[in-house]
């Protein structure tokens, strides 16, 4: 069997997490990293093996299939374009754009070529997420009233001159950053599947508090569907630790999740029930799932949506997080800007 021969976009903090994937895959092989800063050519090297250009038009080549988009916000939707106007399936770093105008032209431009469109919202993927919507699915806690989430961290030393503080880099703040994957979260445990799937109430409210004066550093959203289930989302850059809680409440009790792996604690998922007939909480369930090969495992979530997109690119079958998954939350986040007046970012 063949395997995807893949090209890097971006040699940075996620570009390098891709590459590992890339490599260790037993269905892709890494061919070809792109990166504009042509120092890192001798990390290349040394390190990952394969060819290093600092030009985009590399990905022409028929050497490659398939490209990972891993860049600053700004630069995501214009290099996919480009990579599918090549005919290269491209698995594009989240939020795949920094406006909905540009992820609907991708999304047209890759059913028109046939090819496979996916995007990294990994979050999906991690092993007590994935088993919480399992047990939501099976009705495990009836029907959903409320989700309340908690997603964040305390930046670090010169986090303020990184490319996340910068507007015209990224497009938005801490909404943008971390916020979209609570939001593809939300879609995923309340929407997915329906007709014309969206949040009937949106409202959220920025904040800068510390970092930049330009874009907001935390993000407090509220969701409603239209059974009234309310979702309650708060990401943040200045809470000084690294922290993530999923908590769904339904009919019948509630799930409960915390933590990611790393630095940001052990995933953990609680889960009660609540007695029909006695109207009290059974005993609680916790399960644990550690990293199977210490605290430097690899992220499992990464893997697991690698798969997808090497078994969509050899199936031709559409696999989901995609474009659309990415248009619903961007649709979201450009209402809280508009609604909040804030201006200074593209997807403002």
């Amino acid at each position: 069997m063949s395997k995807v021969r893949i090209a890097i976009v971006g040699l940075g903090g996620m570009g390098r997490r891709w590459a590992e994937v890339a490599n260790s895959y037993y269905r892709s092989n890494l061919n070809l990293i792109i990166d504009s800063d042509e120092k890192k050519l001798e990390e290349v090297k040394e390190y990952w093996k394969c060819n290093f250009d600092s030009d985009l038009k590399a990905l022409s080549s028929p050497k490659i299939d398939a490209v990972v988009v891993a860049t600053p916000n700004a630069y995501l939707a214009p290099i996919t374009k480009y990579a599918l106007q090549n005919g290269k399936h491209v698995l594009c770093e989240k939020p795949a754009g920094v406006n909905t105008k540009e992820i609907k032209e991708n999304i047209l431009l890759a059913k028109c070529q046939y090819l496979s469109y996916m995007v990294g919202f990994n979050h999906r993927f991690h092993p007590a997420l994935a088993q919480a919507k399992q047990m939501v699915s099976s009705g495990a806690i009836g029907k959903i009233h409320f989700i309340r989430s908690v997603y964040g961290h305390g930046g670090r030393i010169g986090y303020e001159n990184e490319w996340r503080n910068k507007p015209e880099l990224a497009g938005g703040g801490e909404l943008l950053d971390q916020g979209i994957h609570l939001i593809d979260l939300a879609f995923w445990f309340l929407l997915e599947g329906s007709l014309g799937g969206s949040f009937e109430k949106v409202h959220g409210t920025l904040a800068s508090n510390f970092w930049s004066s330009e874009i907001e550093d935390n993000a407090f959203i509220i969701l409603q569907n239209r059974s009234e289930a309310t979702v309650s989302l708060h990401v943040s850059s200045t809470q000084w630790q690294k922290k993530f809680l999923w908590e769904i409440y339904g009919e019948r009790g509630f799930i409960a999740i915390e933590g990611l792996g790393g630095n940001y604690g052990i995933e953990t998922l609680r889960y009660r029930n609540r007695g029909i007939s006695t109207s009290k909480l059974d005993q609680e369930e916790i399960f644990y799932f550690p990293p199977q090969f210490g605290y430097e495992d690899p992220d499992i979530s990464l893997f697991s949506l690698w798969g997808k997109f090497i078994s969509s690119i050899k199936s031709g079958k559409e696999y989901g997080p995609g474009g659309g998954d990415a248009l619903n939350a961007l649709n979201v986040i450009e209402k809280i800007y508009q609604e909040q007046g804030a201006g200074k970012g593209d997807v403002r």
